[in-house]
């Protein structure tokens, strides 16, 4: 269980069954930073101490893994950067090699307003349907058709709708944090009290992306959903929230909770 502590007004994470000092955040960066979320992490780690006057947490920029001196087993060390940098030092330093894109959970099919089906490389398709991998994060994504040759693995298919925006919504332990709009144009705000009820419906994880859209019925309907790593913040800067979001999801991983 997460244990939150004021220290000059300042929340700081700690873990009570092993009572962390200090956390670690990795950075992946070569000669620039790449992502937005490196970013805002290496300048929450700046705010926090500055805050709290003291060190709280420590930051490290690496090019790869390769170079590292770090100890295996070590829960301290929290890796931000791109999906394969991040489970690449879970596998590597933590033996964690079971990641899977969570996309639509059965939680929330309710919300879609279209249909969506999971199915495989066999699955008949007679239209137009977009089709993501249910097996790896940041792999096959695409429209497909009759025409299409899918590899062997596990899909999830969704029926073609249009949408006028989309929103990405921060969630931390059932708390709706923030909603920043990153595609499309802003158009109509997405509906709060919806959104939170699909967050009230799923209780897997403890900080994640919830992406919803706006469709051409001004409905607002689920698009997917993602573990909080590696991911896009357009515009989310709340650098006492983003920490505890890091936290939050690196210690269910490493604590399977």
């Amino acid at each position: 269980m997460l244990l939150y502590i004021y220290k000059d007004k300042l929340l700081i994470s700690r873990i009570s069954e092993e009572m962390i000092d200090i956390y670690t955040f990795l950075c992946q960066a070569d000669n620039r930073i790449n992502y937005d979320f490196v970013l805002e992490t290496l300048n929450a780690v700046d705010f926090a101490n500055w805050y709290a006057n003291e060190t709280i947490y420590k930051s490290i920029m690496t090019k790869d893994l390769n170079s590292l001196d770090i100890k295996k087993g070590d829960k301290s060390i929290i890796p931000i950067g791109s999906v394969q940098f991040v489970q690449s030092y879970y596998r590597e330093y933590l033996g964690l090699d079971n990641f899977k894109p969570v996309n639509i959970p059965l939680q929330l099919l309710d919300y879609t307003e279209r249909r969506v089906w999971f199915g495989d490389e066999t699955e008949i398709i007679k239209q137009e349907t977009f089709c993501k991998s249910s097996d790896k994060i940041k792999e096959f994504t695409d429209i497909i058709d009759s025409k299409t040759t899918l590899e062997k693995g596990s899909y999830i298919f969704s029926e073609l709708i249009d949408i006028e925006s989309e929103w990405r919504c921060f969630v931390l332990r059932g708390e709706l944090l923030a909603i920043h709009n990153y595609n499309n144009t802003l158009g109509t705000y997405p509906n709060i009290e919806r959104i939170k009820s699909m967050i009230s419906k799923y209780k897997d994880l403890n900080a994640y992306t919830l992406d919803v859209a706006i469709d051409d019925h001004q409905r607002t309907v689920v698009i997917e959903l993602h573990d909080f790593y590696s991911c896009g913040l357009y515009g989310f800067n709340n650098h006492k929230k983003l920490l505890q979001m890091l936290i939050t999801s690196h210690l269910q991983k490493v604590n399977n909770v």
